[in-house]
């Protein structure tokens, strides 16, 4: 395939690509190092302390540019999230919006895109949004992992402290109003989901939103050739975020349960970075 017949793609992603230590990273990572194959890809991205441009670039050698702004969100209780606290009850916007805008890469996807070098741009998660002009000449496809406010309403319903149920339940409001205006405004939303496709609709009826499925390298997660553990679950996922910890506590409460009674010797292993106590 010729340079020509080969799409122009900026593909704006905030919170980083490499090391692979989060799902949202892996899948990201995997579809811009297919999607270079064939197309012309520049990758506008964030990274944290102790995380490496370099090594990013490296592992992708066939887009055209990798661009990484260092950025550290900003945590709980710190003085930064006040202050992101404060401008998201000013402005009526989501808090982790607030949070999302990295005035690096707002300041590059703008002069990329204003510069007419790009066929399309990839808006990857929610998070990116605030980055990219939404109405610029450029289309936007917004790439959406996850129905956002969806997760916030779980958030909230699960809350036992009535402050922080009160600040949750804010947020999956705003959150709520947010992305259904973004999927409004995206030439394309892309959700990976039957589920989440009939979600986004119903908040954005007038959007245009498709669904492909996440898919596996299936030469990688070929079967191994070790014997197999009878009676063993396993759980892998970040224990660091919270949609995984309620769900694996929902398991061990009322599924497992139901499992051991019908296997006594079942056992469960869960596999997972930075599980609270």
């Amino acid at each position: 395939m010729d340079d020509v017949s080969r799409m122009r793609i900026l593909w704006v992603k905030i919170g980083g690509l490499w090391p692979h230590n989060t799902g949202g990273r892996l899948r990201s990572f995997n579809m811009i190092e297919q999607l270079s194959c064939r197309q012309r890809v520049t990758v506008l991205t964030t990274h944290g302390p102790g995380e490496s441009e370099e090594a990013l670039r490296s592992r992708l050698p066939n887009c055209e540019q990798v661009i990484s702004i260092p950025h550290t969100p900003a945590k709980w209780n710190s003085v930064r999230f006040i202050g992101a606290l404060a401008r998201a009850y000013l402005s009526g916007q989501p808090v982790d919006m607030v949070r999302s805008l990295v005035p690096g890469v707002h300041d590059a996807a703008h002069k990329l895109l204003d510069s007419g070098a790009f066929d399309v741009c990839i808006a990857d998660f929610l998070c990116a949004v605030p980055n990219v002009p939404m109405e610029g000449p450029t289309p936007v496809v917004l790439f959406e992992h996850n129905a956002e406010y969806v997760i916030w309403e779980r958030l909230a319903a699960v809350e036992q402290r009535w402050w922080h149920r009160a600040l949750l339940q804010r947020e999956a409001r705003e959150m709520r109003r947010y992305e259904a205006e973004a999927c409004g405004r995206a030439g394309i939303t892309v959700a990976v989901s039957p589920v989440d496709k009939t979600v986004l609709s119903r908040i954005a009826p007038g959007a245009d939103i498709r669904e492909i499925p996440t898919g596996v390298d299936i030469e990688y997660f070929a079967r191994a050739a070790v014997p197999e553990i009878p009676d063993h679950l396993v759980f892998t996922g970040s224990m660091d975020w919270r949609p995984n910890e309620d769900a694996i506590m929902h398991f061990i409460d009322a599924i497992l349960p139901a499992i051991r009674r019908k296997v006594p010797q079942v056992s469960l292993t869960v596999v997972g970075r930075n599980p609270s106590k």
